[in-house]
């Protein structure tokens, strides 16, 4: 299919236009921008890993945004994403039902986590070129297992749609890890403020002890009695006298 030329929306000196360059539909070029600011959309042909494949992208660095905070896609389906930063939505205007989270730290020491391969049979309807290398990315992954995570934390797993998998929401995890660790430092409060009475009590029984055999010692020993020998100087038949209480 060979389409060349520009189209323009509105008039023939737009604000916005399209300048598409296509060879065929999923090898060629096709850019969106404006012709008063830099940023825009290209799609063209780009390696990764190897492989061709069509690639979606600003032209400029933050050149484009997809969606907006009250125009918002209803799924996206990726495989591997790399990014700076990435916020949830946590604002407490649009939430209610707001209960406190309890009891999770023997629930978190039963998961499970663990090293796993994807299997090849679900990465066959990539094209053959590019199969071996998704294959190797996907070895010695490291996560959980959906099915046991379901058994425990039953809100966090769900199945994808239009598929029979299921997928955990991992993000939904981290409010747990957290009060789980403040579950476990108020144990180790509790056993901390246990060890320091120890001590404590440990300290004044050592204290009363020592003052008492102190006092008992000096007491014997003001009433032991060694007496002068008799007779004195000593001969065969010396005695010599003494009291121990």
């Amino acid at each position: 299919m060979l389409f060349r030329g520009v189209i323009y929306f509105n008039n023939s000196n737009p604000a916005f236009s399209i300048y598409p360059s296509l060879q065929t539909l999923f090898y060629g070029n096709f850019n969106i921008n404006a012709n008063s600011y830099t940023g825009g959309i290209i799609s063209e042909p780009k390696d990764f890993i190897g492989y061709t494949l069509p690639t979606f992208y600003p032209n400029t660095d933050w050149g484009a945004v997809l969606g907006t905070s009250s125009k918002l896609f209803a799924d996206a389906y990726i495989d591997h994403i790399w990014y700076n930063e990435i916020s949830d939505l946590s604002d407490a205007r649009i939430k209610e039902n707001v209960t406190e989270i309890e009891d999770v730290l023997n629930k978190i020491q039963d998961l499970r986590p663990v090293r796993f391969d994807i299997k090849s049979e679900y990465i066959d309807s990539i094209p053959a070129e590019a199969r071996q290398t998704v294959i190797d990315l996907h070895k010695n992954n490291i996560g959980f297992i959906a099915q046991e995570v379901k058994k425990i934390f039953p809100d966090l797993v769900e199945e994808i749609p239009g598929s029979d998998l299921y997928g955990i929401n991992t993000i939904d995890l981290i409010p747990l890890f957290v009060k789980s660790i403040q579950e476990q430092q108020n144990m180790i409060d509790d056993l901390m403020e246990q060890m320091n009475q120890l001590k404590s009590d440990t300290g004044i029984f050592k204290s009363e002890v020592s003052i008492g055999s102190m006092g008992d010692l000096n007491s014997s020993l003001t009433n032991c009695r060694l007496y002068q020998n008799n007779p004195n100087p000593f001969n065969e038949g010396t005695e010599i006298r003494f009291r121990i209480p």
